[in-house]
C-alpha cells in the first residue's frame, strides 16, 4: 500500500507541476498576444500615414517644400523676387493658404493619434517611433514656422508633432 501511496503522491506533485507551467505559459501566451496586439495597432498607423487623407497631406507639402527650396536655389539672395524673402516665411505664406492650413492640420491631427496610442499603451512605442520618427523629422522642419506661429496664440497640437519627431525627448513628451 505504501507504494502505492507513494506513487499517487508522485502523480499528485507531477499534476501540480504541470499545472503551474501550463498556467505560467497561458500566462506568457496573453502577454506575448498583448505585446503583438500594440505593435499591430503601431504598424496600422504606419499604414495610415501612407494612406489616404495623411497621404495626401504629405504628398502637398513635400511637393510645397521642394517648390519653395528650388525657388531659394534659383534666384540670387540680393535680388527683389520671392526667392530673396527668408524660406521660413514662405513657408509661413504657403502653410497660411486654404490647402496649407488644412494640410497642416492633417498631418498635425495624425501625429495626436499616434502619441495618444503610444501614452495609453495601445501602441508599441518602440515599433512606433521607429517607423514614424523620421517622417516627422521632416515636417517639423516645415511646420517650424507655423508651430511657432500658433504657440504664441496658446496652440499646442504640435507637441504631439514635436514628441514623435524627438522620439519623446522634448519637452512635455512624457508619457500616461
Amino acid at each position: 500500500m505504501s507504494a502505492v501511496g507513494t506513487t499517487l503522491d508522485r502523480v499528485e506533485q507531477l499534476a501540480k507541476i504541470l499545472g503551474v507551467c501550463i498556467a505560467a505559459f497561458g500566462v506568457w501566451k496573453y502577454f506575448d498576444v498583448a505585446h503583438q496586439n500594440t505593435v499591430d495597432r503601431s504598424l496600422s498607423h504606419y499604414d495610415a500615414f501612407h494612406a489616404g487623407r495623411v497621404f495626401e497631406a504629405r504628398h502637398w507639402i513635400a511637393e510645397m517644400g521642394y517648390r519653395l527650396i528650388a525657388l531659394r536655389k534659383e534666384a540670387p539672395a540680393d535680388s527683389a523676387s520671392e526667392a530673396a524673402v527668408p524660406l521660413e516665411d514662405l513657408l509661413i505664406g504657403e502653410l497660411s493658404t486654404a490647402p496649407g492650413v488644412l494640410h497642416y492640420d492633417v498631418a498635425i491631427e495624425y501625429f495626436e493619434r499616434v502619441k495618444s496610442c503610444i501614452d495609453t499603451g495601445s501602441c508599441d512605442r518602440k515599433t512606433a517611433l521607429a517607423l514614424l520618427a523620421e517622417e516627422a523629422e521632416r515636417l517639423r522642419f516645415y511646420f517650424r514656422p507655423m508651430m511657432d506661429r500658433r504657440a504664441t496664440l496658446g496652440d499646442t497640437n504640435h507637441i504631439a508633432l514635436l514628441c514623435i519627431a524627438s522620439r519623446y525627448e522634448a519637452e512635455g513628451c512624457e508619457t500616461g
